[in-house]
């Protein structure tokens, strides 16, 4: 509605209102129209090109963070878009690299394995999409700066 639009938006709304409704002549209106369109079009292939694809691959790997076999690759694959050209726009849009972004995704379900299960590193390594639990403990302590099984410790004394 009308009313909800701010001041700028109710200047524009009255140019609009008065070039579609008061033409000076035909070719007015449809130069309007034909401008209005475009800018209609351009707007839809930006926010498909860009936002779109990485609002989409970031919900993918929110959704599929275990996957041990998430890769550039597969997403370009996935998304039908060049690999490079998708993890540019990601970093673009998303401010952080999709590999970033995933092991995000990860550790933020090894803490939460880590502070509600005695799983084993292994099987917290296979539920959080790493391939080993060597490569889980190396990528924890490279971001947490300590060890999973430390982590794990000062929660549980946290707890007493």
């Amino acid at each position: 509605p009308i009313n909800e639009l701010g001041a700028e938006n109710l200047k524009i709304e009255a140019v609009l209102e008065d070039t579609l409704l008061n033409p000076s002549s035909f070719e007015e209106s449809k130069a309007f129209l034909i401008q209005t369109l475009d800018r209609l079009r351009r707007f839809y292939q930006d926010s498909q090109s860009t936002w779109t694809i990485c609002d989409q691959a970031a919900q993918y790997l929110t959704e599929n963070f275990a996957d041990p076999n998430i890769n550039n690759n597969m997403l370009g694959d996935l998304f039908k878009i060049s690999p490079s050209y998708l993890s540019r726009l990601f970093k673009e849009q998303k401010g952080v690299s999709l590999s970033d972004f995933l092991n995000q995704k990860r550790l933020a379900q090894v803490k939460l394995l880590l502070e509600t299960t005695s799983l084993s590193m292994d099987d917290i390594a296979t539920r959080s999409g790493y391939l080993s639990s060597s490569t889980l403990i190396k990528i924890f302590k490279k971001n947490e700066g300590i060890t999973p099984g430390a982590y794990r410790s000062l929660v549980k004394a946290e707890e007493h």
